[in-house]
């Protein structure tokens, strides 16, 4: 699909446009919440150790709601969606409006920040559940569609951040990413409701959800590569500071990794249905294995501005086939899929950053080749396990057409 006939398709299905118009907005409003919140505490505490705190708070509570999961149930449900996406503006209201003048009140501050972090863990995985019941059988083209739009709307949340602080202060960047919760519940209440209903579950069910094989794979390589990544991730602006400007040089590369995800996304959703999703998770996991090692030769800037590129091409081209195998599942497992994706990634990125940050230190050249390494793993988990399934699957059709000549 190119990008007129993206927004055509989004644009003839009503509840869909409604939806993307809302997810668009809402991922907006995340960038924008995840500046804000960390320029605030800054301008007001001039200290690291606070800005740490934020991001901690902003992250623990992913890995709570893992655990969490097994003891509550969720209804994936627009209506719920809305009912959060209204709570999580009305605990940015609350920030707002705290003064942040001692202990008590920035403690305060911490949960509320903490308390949004929560909502949104729940409202991820229900969310990118719920796309493809909008579209039966278009599940891939509705999910290269919503790709697309939060990968623009990654770019324009620190955009427009910087823009509403340059003009005003870290308090309005925050009344306006109230404006977008408002703007996406909005959308989601207008919304109708798939047909038929999801049926509540109870905990224990949802539990005892089993995924496939090749779904588990997907997930323990993401996991890995999640981890390895944060270390390219954290390896790239000290490779950039090598240089007289390095931080344009940093800045550009930041970008063109976000233009290679666009490439990407443009160049996949054209015909969806034809890609395999562990042949574009595994080709997507090997490339970027490849980036990560090509950051040991040289720190030259165009070098940097092509790796970056490639490696954002090869992470959505993975991303993609993640999303494209989840369309193909039932409800329940997709929602079991994303829950857990979830976590492991929260996870595996936390550590990573932990681990990453110490070995760069020290062994910088190591730390990128051990990365390197755990990404290619990921790569052959993927293939192997999808080859493994396929080889199974023309064993059983061999075994079928065997039963069948003897019954003959």
């Amino acid at each position: 699909m190119r990008v007129g006939q993206r927004w055509r398709f989004v644009a003839g299905h009503g509840d869909l446009r409604r939806l993307w118009i809302g997810r668009t907005t809402s991922v907006i409003g995340d960038r924008m919440f995840a500046v804000g919140a960390v320029w605030l505490v800054w301008s007001l505490t001039h200290s690291s150790a606070g800005v740490a705190c934020i991001i901690l708070a902003e992250s623990l509570p992913f890995l709570a709601w893992g655990v969490l999961r097994k003891y509550l149930s969720f209804e994936v449900g627009v209506r719920r969606l809305a009912v959060l996406d209204v709570a999580r503006a009305v605990l940015l209201f609350g920030l707002l409006m705290l003064p942040f003048g001692g202990v008590v009140t920035r403690l305060v501050g911490l949960g509320l920040v903490a308390s949004i972090a929560f909502l949104t863990a729940v409202f991820e995985p229900a969310f990118r559940t719920l796309i493809p019941e909008l579209v039966p059988g278009e599940g891939r083209q509705a999910y290269a569609s919503f790709d697309l739009g939060g990968r623009l709307a990654r770019i324009a949340g620190p955009l427009l951040a910087a823009a509403i602080t340059w003009a005003g202060s870290s308090r309005a960047l925050l009344g306006a990413d109230i404006a977008t919760f408002l703007i996406s519940a909005l959308c989601l209440v207008r919304t109708t409701q798939p047909r038929p209903a999801p049926v509540r579950q109870p905990a224990v069910q949802q539990e005892a959800v089993r995924l496939p094989q090749l779904a588990r794979a997907l997930i323990r390589a993401n996991g890995l590569g999640t981890f390895a990544l944060i270390v390219w991730w954290l390896a790239l602006p000290i490779a950039a500071a090598h240089h007289p400007h390095g931080a344009s040089t940093y800045s550009l590369c930041i970008g063109m990794c976000a233009a290679g995800g666009i490439a990407a996304n443009l160049l996949l959703s054209r015909a969806p249905d034809r890609h395999e999703p562990v042949v574009l998770c595994t080709a997507g996991w090997a490339v970027t294995a490849l980036c990560v090692g090509a950051l040991t030769l040289s720190p030259d800037p165009l070098l940097l501005q092509a790796i970056s590129f490639m490696c954002g091409l090869a992470l959505a081209g993975a991303a993609l086939g993640f999303s494209f195998h989840a369309a193909g599942l039932a409800m329940p497992e997709r929602n079991r899929l994303f829950q857990r994706d979830q976590v492991i990634m929260r996870g595996a990125g936390a550590a990573g950053a932990v681990v990453g940050g110490v070995a760069l230190e020290y062994l910088p050249h190591v730390a990128l080749t051990a990365t390197a390494a755990l990404l290619a793993v990921s790569a052959g988990l993927i293939w192997w396990t999808g080859s493994r399934k396929q080889r199974m699957a023309e064993d059983s059709q061999q075994l079928l057409a065997v039963g069948e000549q003897l019954h003959t």
